[in-house]
This record gives structure tokens, sequence and C-alpha cells, in this order.
């Protein structure tokens, strides 16, 4: 009875793919959070650069209404007609009325991209889309999916005549449809690839040496 020994390096090979696909899904996660707090930067820069502009305007508002007063007191202390007053005054009630509009006009574009971005909408979204994301649930069954597989194929070659130690098992067996179906689905997962799976089938088989 011929007896094949399992490479002890087999379950050091299925621990290293188990890492690799968790680190994948850890890495994917990582890149959907740092997209949302990017997106979350923009709208936030967006809003501030409103803010700010309507803020210029009303200090370039303030700014003029203050130069114009104080011409005014100027003009009045040295003795000029009343018509003149009433001239300044009226420019100057004309030029706080098109600084106040411009104001105006600057909060409410502040206003239209606030109801346009919906802030507290995209943070819902964000959170909520964070919150779905189950990456220990994710590791968890990923891990649990290649430890199936694992086990399989090793109760496979062990019926085939591998052993894993001492235990002599059986000749090889024909190989099974179940046991194929194990490896192919293997091999459409991409936890192994094609020229792997050729070998494990040889394997499988009886075709490798003792």
């Amino acid at each position: 009875m011929t007896e094949r020994v399992i490479d002890q390096s087999w379950d050091n090979e299925w621990d290293a793919r188990v890492r690799a696909l968790v680190e994948r899904i850890v890495a994917r996660t990582t890149r959907l959070i740092e997209q949302a707090l990017r997106d979350t930067d923009r709208v936030e820069r967006r809003v501030g650069r409103a803010a700010a502009k309507a803020r210029r305007h009303a200090e370039r508002a303030e700014r003029r209404a203050a130069r114009l007063n104080e011409k005014i007191q100027r003009r009045t202390s040295r003795g000029k007609a009343p018509r003149m007053k009433d001239e300044l005054r009226s420019l100057s009630l004309e030029i706080e009325r098109q600084a106040l509009a411009a104001v105006e006009s600057a909060l409410r574009e502040v206003e239209q991209q606030l109801v346009e971005l919906d802030v507290e909408a995209i943070t819902r979204r964000v959170e909520e889309h964070l919150a779905s994301i189950d990456v220990e649930g994710m590791s968890r069954q990923a891990e649990q999916a290649l430890k199936e597989a694992s086990m399989q194929i090793q109760k496979a070659l062990e019926r085939r005549g591998y052993v894993a130690g001492d235990n002599v098992r059986p000749a090889p067996e024909p190989v099974s449809d179940e046991e194929r179906l194990a490896v192919l689905r293997m091999v459409q997962s991409g936890t192994i690839t094609a020229e792997e799976a050729e070998t494990l089938l040889d394997a499988l088989e009886g075709s490798a040496g003792p």
C-alpha cells in the first residue's frame, strides 16, 4: 500500500490566503471611508467659500458707509450748503442699499448651495454607508469559506491515499464529481489559480508520485 504524505506547508499556505483576502477587504473599506471623508471636505469647502464671500460683501459695505459718513461730517463742518448735505446723505444711503443688496445676494447664494448640497442628507448617507460595511463579518465569512474548502480538499486527499503524518490511508480511488466541483469553485472564487487546480486534480487522480 502506497503512502503519500501531505506537504506540511499546506496549512501555512491556506493561512496566507485567508490573511491576503482579509487584507483586501480592509483595504477596500479604507478606500471607501477615505472617499466619504473627501466628499464631506468638499462640501465644507464650498459652503465655507460662499460664507466668506458674504462676509467680504458685508465688510466692504461697512467700510464704504463709514467713509461716506466721514466725508459728510467733514463737508458739513465746513459750512457746505444744505443741498450738498442732502445729496451726500442720499448718495450714502444709496451705496448702503446697494451694499446690503449685494450681501443679501451672497447670503441667498449660500442658502441655495446648502439646499442643493443638503449637507445633512450627505452626512446621513455617508454614516449609513459606513455602518453597513460589516468588516468583521466579511472577514469571518471569508475565513470560514477558505477553511471549509481547505477541509474538503484535505479529506479528499486523505481518501486518495495522502496522509498528514503517520496514518496510512487506503489506496487511491477515482475522483468524485463533488471533489472536482470543489476544485472548480475554488478557481472561480479566485482562491487558487487554474495551474494550481490542475496540479490538485492530478494529485487527486493519483498521478503524483509517492
